[in-house]
């Protein structure tokens, strides 16, 4: 699915670039990091040459890595679910049918 990974850093980039401040200028190379670890060998550079080559030499350059990326991921749930928890409420709109399950309303989390 590297579409959909695609579609993530995009989205991250057009955040900093319109400066909404989910992200910032200086997380961008980490969550580019994030996408090249993700695809594999299918991850290029900007000039679409691919990215080539492991990405951890030890077992503590893949255990710094999977810490920083805890550490972010916990650091962007902190500043976004303020504002998810926020509009919640507002945001219980009747979804429809779904393919797995009976017509229902969102519910909040406690």
């Amino acid at each position: 699915m590297r579409k959909l990974e695609e579609y993530i850093v995009s989205v991250a980039v057009r955040s900093v670039l319109k400066g909404q401040g989910v992200f910032s200028a200086a997380q961008l190379p980490q969550i580019f990091t994030f996408y090249c670890i993700k695809v594999g060998r299918k991850c290029v550079n900007r000039d679409n040459v691919p990215i080539d080559g492991p990405y951890f030499s030890s077992d503590p350059t893949a255990n710094a890595f999977i810490a920083g990326a805890i550490k972010f991921t916990e650091d962007v749930e902190g500043q976004a679910g303020a504002v998810y928890f926020q509009t919640l409420p507002s945001d219980l709109k009747l979804v429809g049918d779904l393919p797995s399950c009976p017509r229902s309303r969102g519910s909040a989390r406690n």
